[in-house]
């Protein structure tokens, strides 16, 4: 997204539904691997939610790296993204797709 890489490229790239669970089921495997786990039960949730374009960018600023970010370059960033997604959606709420995972794994 331009407005990434202008404002913090090392946020630029997304992950996808599809690589984020990828990466839980690497950590999974990668725990039943080292011998300390068994029997993993695993459920995933695709959920989605509306929510205003302040209350979205108010969620961005809660994530580590966002938080990660310095203050000027975050308030940039914040504004840069608020201008296109009014320009987008105008005062329409968002809709935002998520994936929520629970494992529990027993030790031997």
């Amino acid at each position: 997204m331009p407005i990434y890489q202008a404002h913090s490229p090392e946020l630029a790239g997304r992950e996808t539904l599809e690589t984020h669970a990828e990466n839980v089921s690497k950590f999974a495997q990668a725990a039943i691997d080292s011998g300390h786990f068994h029997a993993l039960k695993s459920q995933r949730q695709l959920w989605s939610m509306t929510s205003s374009i302040d209350d979205y960018l108010l969620l961005l600023s809660t994530l580590s790296p966002y938080i990660a970010l310095v203050a000027e370059q975050r308030q940039a960033l914040f504004a840069a993204l608020k201008a296109m997604l009014k320009k987008t959606c105008g005062d329409d709420c968002l809709t935002l797709t998520g994936l929520s995972v629970l494992q529990v794994m027993q030790c031997p």
